[in-house]
């Protein structure tokens, strides 16, 4: 009899990853090295963005790609659209960080993947919470990290260090956002299972994580301020600050 504890949590779920650059590809790694069977589609080479894309993430294309099967998908034609329509249709779980307005114009939102797949997991890493509406700035990391405050307030070391402000080349928005999405699936798969649910056999799920108030949520601990807290309860490092 087979060990349970060597069975991957994931096995049998059908991932379908709809992204760019690094936060969908990121979270879907995460759920493939769970188990998860995931089909990664990709814009073909001579598509808009597609060589820019390859220039930034040489280093880490393959740890991206690793455990998944690669298709490339050319949704300018007929037979491309018709090919996604098709992996929609056997996946259980859809994830993509394209923009509000690209869901919208392939039908690729939410709402209309549950017209194809009714009992699909939609998992939506938009860089805003407004960007459904008009995103602040495009939302690329850097915008996303400068506009969250990371570049000025990144802990109790830098205050101490008297750095005022210092950029940081570490994608830590996709980075932390991929994991709360990784997270959010895996609850909403763990739910139906516990009803009883066969994957895929659900009402849908539309999850949204947006990249900046993941980023927020997990660093806002470097900005907490708490008055009035006794001396007794003060590190060395808000005991280094009060001196000063």
């Amino acid at each position: 009899m087979r060990d349970p504890s060597t069975v991957a949590p994931l096995k049998g779920v059908r991932v379908l990853e709809l992204g760019t650059y690094l936060a969908g590809p990121l979270t879907t790694t995460h759920l493939a090295q769970l188990g998860a069977s995931v089909t990664a589609v990709e814009r073909p080479d001579d598509a808009r963005g597609a060589k820019a894309e390859a220039a930034w993430r040489p280093s880490v294309r393959d740890a991206l790609r690793a455990n998944k099967v690669i298709v490339q998908v050319d949704l300018r034609t007929a037979d491309g659209r018709s090919e996604l329509h098709r992996l929609l249709q056997s996946a259980d779980v859809v994830v993509t960080n394209f923009s509000a307005a690209t869901l919208r114009r392939h039908g690729l939102d939410a709402t209309s993947c549950r017209r194809v797949r009714p009992g699909i997991v939609h998992c939506w890493l938009p860089g805003f919470a407004e960007a459904d509406n008009e995103a602040p700035a495009p939302a690329w990391e850097a915008v996303i990290l400068a506009s969250s405050g990371v570049f000025r307030d990144m802990g109790l070391n830098r205050r101490l260090l008297g750095v005022a402000a210092s950029y940081s080349p570490l994608p830590l928005a996709s980075a932390y956002a991929s994991v709360l999405a990784a997270l959010a699936v895996c609850a909403a798969l763990y739910r139906d299972a516990a009803r009883g649910i066969g994957v895929g056999e659900g009402e849908g799920d539309a999850i949204t994580v947006p990249l900046a108030s993941a980023l927020c949520e997990t660093l806002c601990h470097n900005s907490l301020e708490l008055q009035s807290l006794p001396d007794a309860y003060l590190d060395a490092r808000r005991r280094a600050l009060a001196a000063d």
